[in-house]
């Protein structure tokens, strides 16, 4: 967001004097470079084959390109979700028109990136982020979303061609009513599944594979991931400050026993969160409440007329 906004460095320079705190605004590549590494992680270590890591995003695609010896080439393309719903429809059920220009307008702008992709003859394509996640959810038909079953799942173009003939001739009302998607997502959703249709058609690519190993978790090397320094971090703050859109079960059980440590030896924690996209689920919050109790801080900001979507961690 800030790469794009008009007073990111009104932003910075705000960050500095009210926090004491250095933001770096950091590029599309490499942006694209950490949610690789994060993947790879996850990747078998015998693996040697080039893979391509796709973030469809809200304002971009992220194409990253590498195997277990590092990526090999990154490109941020400003074809995005939001960005595309928001140019080219207008309309709740896509038109003919809407689609078809939505389709040249991606074809245009990536066309530069497929071809190099293609001369490096990569067959794997491997997909992070929300589209991709909530693609494979809607394909199970999960009503409540888990990311157990979404993370390495496989979506078969086959599969892919019938969400998305789905979706075109869906209301919006009836895309927050589907299975499997997040109603604050079925807006975006089309545009977002159009993107990855398309790339695996020039690609010629038959299935994807869905990645949730990322920049928060790793696997292997776990010090440069945001995990273990969220935990390092923890383990020495005398005040924890978090302060996030949205809250999952599994998110809070991954810092729960660093949590009642800080608090054991005295530490202030506060937690502010939302329901961004509808992902923040109960269990996560009775969770919090039964395990730490009122020792914790916990807010949820609830304005429905302002856009919430932190991600931030304090610690003092």
């Amino acid at each position: 967001a800030l790469r794009d906004s008009k007073n990111s460095k009104e932003f910075v320079e705000l960050a500095k004097k009210e926090a004491n705190v250095d933001v770096e605004i950091i590029t599309g590549d490499r942006e694209s470079n950490l949610g690789f590494l994060g993947v790879l992680e996850g990747l078998e270590s015998g693996n040697s084959e080039e893979i391509l890591v796709i973030d469809i995003g809200g304002g971009s695609t992220e194409f990253i390109v590498g195997d277990k010896d590092g990526v090999a080439f990154c490109k941020s393309e400003n074809v995005g979700a939001l960005r595309l719903t928001e140019k080219f429809f207008e309309n709740e059920i896509v038109s003919d028109e809407e689609l078809k220009a939505t389709i040249d307008f991606i074809n245009q702008t990536i066309q530069g990136t497929i071809d190099i992709v293609k001369s490096r003859n990569v067959k794997k394509l491997v997909g992070i982020g929300g589209t991709v996640t909530s693609v494979s959810a809607i394909n199970q038909k999960l009503e409540v979303y888990s990311m157990e079953k979404v993370h390495n799942s496989k979506i078969c173009k086959k599969e892919l061609d019938e969400i998305l003939q789905m979706l075109k001739n869906m209301t919006l009302e009836d895309k927050k009513r589907l299975k499997g998607l997040q109603p604050k997502r079925a807006d975006i959703i089309t545009a977002g599944v159009k993107i990855l249709h398309i790339v695996m058609e020039k690609l010629e690519i038959e299935k994807f594979h869905i990645e949730s190993t990322d920049v928060m978790t790793g696997d292997r090397n776990k010090n440069r991931f945001l995990l273990y320094q969220l935990k390092l971090s923890m383990a020495q703050a005398k005040q924890i400050d978090i302060i996030v859109a949205f809250l999952m079960e599994s998110g809070v059980r991954m810092l729960l026993k660093d949590l009642k440590a800080a608090l054991n030896r005295g530490a202030q924690i506060r937690i502010l969160t939302g329901n961004y996209l509808g992902i923040t689920q109960p269990s996560a919050l009775f969770l919090i409440k039964k395990e730490l109790g009122n020792k914790v801080e916990l807010r949820f900001y609830n304005d429905k007329e302002r856009s919430f979507h932190p991600k931030s961690y304090i610690f003092i």
